[in-house]
């Protein structure tokens, strides 16, 4: 996940502007990711986009075009380590998605 905020590192941390960490705002896209048997790596966040300079927007461009060039070599090492629970649920056994209205 490649993003970037308004705000600064600091307005995503508890105390901050934002009240919480910017992982827990990912939530969501980390289940996700969970859910589809896939290895959650950490984000690539660029904190308060409209005030960096070239040079920063560059760095991150430049960052994430090297991880897409090195891909997946640098994965295993920054994924989201196991919790146990990982094994495959059967399509069967998930609830529906959607619920029908009478």
């Amino acid at each position: 996940l490649v993003a970037s905020t308004g705000g600064t590192a600091q307005a995503y941390a508890p105390g901050g502007h934002n009240h919480h960490d910017i992982g827990e705002f990912l939530l969501p896209y980390q289940q996700s990711a969970k859910t589809c048997g896939m290895h959650y790596l950490p984000p690539q966040i660029l904190h308060g986009a409209h005030r960096v300079t070239d040079a920063e927007v560059q760095a991150h461009a430049e960052l994430f075009a090297k991880r897409l060039a090195h891909y997946p070599d640098w994965c295993e090492s920054l994924a989201a380590p196991e919790v146990g629970d990982e094994e495959a649920v059967g399509l069967d056994e998930r609830p529906p998605l959607f619920t029908e209205f009478e």
